[in-house]
């Protein structure tokens, strides 16, 4: 996937958010610096779907496809042993959805990173 989240959200947002996963890295796993930038940097590049979805993004549906739904803003994500990683999205009409994050990055591509606060 050729994902640049500088482009969503800027160059001084995108390396705050690759330095504050380095953190955790660092952090919860132990790894040395230097492998948590990697591991952080490269995590980022990828769009990882499991590092980078958060609530308020707004995901729009891959290719040329009329596929429904469009386009899907996350409310929540969650993890169960019974569905897996899962996010809550709401299409601009109010309809909701349960969308696997594998799902999500597979056929949506990353529109909008929300707004501070969100």
């Amino acid at each position: 996937m050729a994902f640049r989240i500088d482009r969503v959200v800027g160059a001084d947002t995108a390396a705050e958010l690759v330095n504050r996963y380095r953190a955790e890295l660092r952090e919860l796993d132990m790894l040395p610096d230097s492998v948590a930038l990697s591991v952080a940097c490269q995590a980022y590049a990828d769009g990882y779907i499991y590092v980078v979805a958060r609530p308020g993004q707004v995901w729009v549906r891959r290719g040329d496809t009329r596929a429904e739904p469009f386009q899907l803003r996350i409310v929540t994500l969650s993890n169960s042993v019974e569905w897996g990683h899962v996010a809550l999205c709401q299409e601009p009409l109010g309809l909701f959805h349960d969308i696997a994050l594998d799902d999500l990055a597979e056929y949506f591509a990353l529109k909008e990173w929300p707004s501070p606060g969100v």
